[in-house]
């Protein structure tokens, strides 16, 4: 796992072309692409877009178990709040209390 004090956590929230790459590549469960990226930018593991929401809560909303394993390897803070105040995990919930 790396280290969060090598990266900069401080990153703005804003809806940008990389959160939207991010997303796009956890909608579409492109683990491949995701762990190169993470490879090469160990900060984009930190991107939140404008609601305070990164990879891990879509991750955690998708339900991709592989993915979410990925972002934590790769420093991705469980216990970071979006500007709701929920946390990664609370997405799983939702997404169960979704179910039909």
């Amino acid at each position: 796992m790396k280290s969060k004090s090598s990266r900069s956590a401080d990153q703005p929230w804003a809806d940008t072309d990389a959160t939207s790459a991010m997303w796009s590549h956890i909608q579409q469960g492109d683990i491949d692409s995701l762990e190169d990226w993470m490879n090469v930018n160990p900060n984009v593991v930190d991107l939140r877009s404008n609601d305070g929401r990164g990879a891990l809560w879509w991750a955690y909303e998708k339900g991709d178990q592989a993915i979410i394993d990925l972002l934590l390897e790769h420093g991705a803070d469980p216990e970071a709040k979006d500007s709701q105040g929920l946390r990664p995990t609370d997405m799983r919930k939702k997404r169960k209390k979704r179910k039909y």
